[in-house]
């Protein structure tokens, strides 16, 4: 929940000018799957309709992921 509390904080800091946003985050693939829904629960925390997020993860990390995971999350495809 910190992690969720401070990527919103950090997105209303920029939400005027950026709508699109990468967040690198060694466990992002796990982060990413429930991080909406945290949002929606928590009225503590708030993102624009317009905010898209995608994830990625740290090629260190990365490589011992499965392979149906590796293009999802890797900085190489996006």
């Amino acid at each position: 929940m910190n992690v969720d509390y401070s990527i919103c904080n950090a997105i209303i800091q920029v939400a005027n000018s950026v709508n699109n946003l990468l967040i690198i985050y060694d466990v992002g693939c796990q982060w990413s799957l429930h991080f909406e829904e945290h949002v929606d629960n928590s009225p503590g925390l708030t993102l624009s309709d317009n905010t898209e997020i995608v994830a990625a993860v740290g090629k260190f990390h990365l490589s011992t992921h499965k392979l149906a995971y590796f293009a999802r999350y890797s900085l190489n495809f996006i």
